[in-house]
């Protein structure tokens, strides 16, 4: 109760540890406790109390978070300190045998053991604000990186909001670079090649602003939620405190003025009479510090207020700049749509469709293999212990597909009925302009653009020489050098200028023989679709 009350009137953040000596010897729980496990062994029916009187008092914790409104921000650790004891100290009335009711499964050794029965043990967590719920890590970790982990996961929104908001400058200006660079190459030549590239680039530039001030608008959006919650505490709190306010003073209204004189006169001894000044002087300190509650209320209500109407004028402000933002991409995608035309019309004077897509092949093994060499370079350069691929040769047939559609070309080579041949490194999906692509596996994005013969892409390396990659976008979701999850959106399905029309190219890349990464056969890692 007490924490609960401290809580709700303080928004700073805290640290509460709490170390329980139970269960731990000597075996012995309270009665009430015993009576809920009536059907155990005696031994097993001490360990079920003690475990369940823990859990009544981690239950009271995290019910006074809830009536605080700190439960879905507030992150809980949860373990134990050691195995299972097997001392014979362990029985209240000083019996000299061992006990048996604990276990640690499947490992092996007790307490004081080296063994990981003695030193390994589980743990829980709970942070519903940024860890989704479900999930299973069986990583091996140290109790005393604990804190400085929790410590260094809570990044302030608003240095986000700060960073992001300085890349969103660094885009602009390169984007206005870019501007400048597209007048010069009209002036001097009407190169369709030059052209293009430079808008690709634009569009690149034009959606990361875009992706910024999404991601600024969502946390402006975050704190005004945020605040609109602590405003509205703050006033069911100020209304609170003034109905015991008014109540006291209408007390005080009908004893009248001369009722402490009253009080203190009719003191039948001294005694009597330095109970009953204490008394009175209690009553004084509690109604002065009743005004002083209600008037930092008040206070505290302006302040939420303002801070409420200024993060919402910055949130209008956002959403006003998104807009300017979606027009101006709409022009560089028109200019980009007839600079991919004059470019497509010039390149099929010169190049025919299996020397194209040899050289798109040529510069995609180029980019994966450019990509794996600082890979490998930047792992050879940091001490850090190499992080666990998220992609394997295990995971062959169990991938989701990146987007439900019909597969309109297979990996390899194809023979169309006028004797052309084809060799295709994916496979082509069709599906409707727009629909979204998730990644089928978790992994770092190493680019995220356009690439040439391809349009925007997104190359996801998931490790040891693992990569997937998303051909023929539309939009990207994504940004180049931060992480995503298995399942989300990393762009949209373009590819509506390609002769196959609407649909994307999905390749995966692996290592052969310890050598550089090859392209696979991506029908046999994703799941079948009799499966699906």
């Amino acid at each position: 109760e007490n924490s609960s009350a401290d809580s709700d009137g303080d928004r700073d953040p805290f640290l509460l540890y709490v170390s329980y000596n139970a269960p731990h010897y000597p075996m012995h729980a309270p009665q009430e406790h015993v009576d809920r496990f009536p059907d155990l062994p005696w031994d097993r029916q001490i360990m079920a109390a003690m475990v369940a009187a823990v859990d009544d008092g981690v239950g009271d914790i995290c019910q006074a978070l809830e009536d605080a409104g700190l439960d879905e921000n507030t992150l809980i650790f949860f373990s134990s300190d050691n195995g299972p004891s097997r001392e014979t100290r362990n029985w209240l009335d000083g019996t000299e045998d061992p006990y048996y009711g604990g276990t640690a499964g499947i490992f092996r050794g007790h307490k004081f053991s080296l063994f990981d029965g003695g030193i390994r043990m589980p743990a829980l967590m709970r942070y519903p604000a940024r860890v989704p719920g479900g999930q299973v890590c069986d990583g091996v970790g140290a109790m005393m990186d604990v804190l400085p982990t929790c410590l260094e996961a809570q990044t302030d929104i608003r240095q986000e909001i700060l960073a992001s908001q300085r890349r969103l400058e660094q885009i602009r200006a390169e984007r206005a670079r870019l501007e400048q660079e597209v007048t010069g190459v009209r002036t001097r030549v009407q190169d369709a090649a030059t052209e293009l590239a430079n808008v690709e680039r634009r569009l690149s530039a034009s959606r990361s602003v875009l992706a910024e001030i999404q991601f600024q608008s969502d946390a402006t959006t975050g704190q005004i939620q945020e605040t609109t919650r602590e405003l509205v505490q703050s006033r069911e709190r100020l209304a609170e405190n003034n109905a015991v306010l008014y109540r006291r003073l209408r007390d005080i209204y009908r004893m009248g003025p001369l009722h402490t004189v009253r009080v203190l006169v009719e003191a039948t001894s001294f005694t009597d009479l330095v109970n009953r000044y204490r008394y009175l002087r209690r009553i004084a300190v509690f109604d002065r510090s009743l005004v002083e509650r209600v008037t930092d209320l008040e206070v505290e209500l302006v302040t939420r207020n303002d801070d409420l109407q200024q993060t919402m004028a910055e949130l209008g402000s956002l959403r006003q700049n998104r807009l300017s933002e979606v027009v101006r991409l709409r022009s560089v995608e028109a200019e980009r749509q007839f600079a991919l035309q004059d470019f497509r019309s010039r390149e099929a004077q010169t190049l025919s469709t299996i020397e194209q897509l040899d050289q798109d092949e040529s510069r995609m093994t180029t980019l994966v293999d450019d990509l794996e060499e600082r890979r490998l370079e930047m792992e050879r350069r940091t001490d850090s212990p190499r992080a666990a691929s998220t992609l394997s040769s295990g995971d062959a047939g169990s991938l989701d597909w990146p987007i439900h559609g019909e597969l309109i070309y297979s990996f390899g080579t194809e023979r169309r009925p006028n004797g052309m041949v084809l060799r295709w490194n994916g496979i082509g999906i069709s599906a409707a302009p727009g629909s979204p692509v998730t990644a089928v596996k978790a992994g770092e994005v190493v680019l995220a653009g356009p690439f040439e013969g391809y349009g925007p892409t997104v190359v996801l390396s998931h490790g040891d020489g693992f990569y997937t990659l998303y051909l023929y976008l539309e939009d990207l979701g994504v940004v180049q050098g931060r992480r995503v999850e298995v399942g989300q959106v990393v762009g949209t399905v373009g590819g509506r200028d390609t002769p196959e029309g609407p649909h994307i190219e999905f390749q995966i890349r692996a290592p052969v023989d310890g050598g550089s990464p090859q392209a696979q056969d991506p029908l046999q890692w994703l799941r079948s679709r009799g499966n699906e």
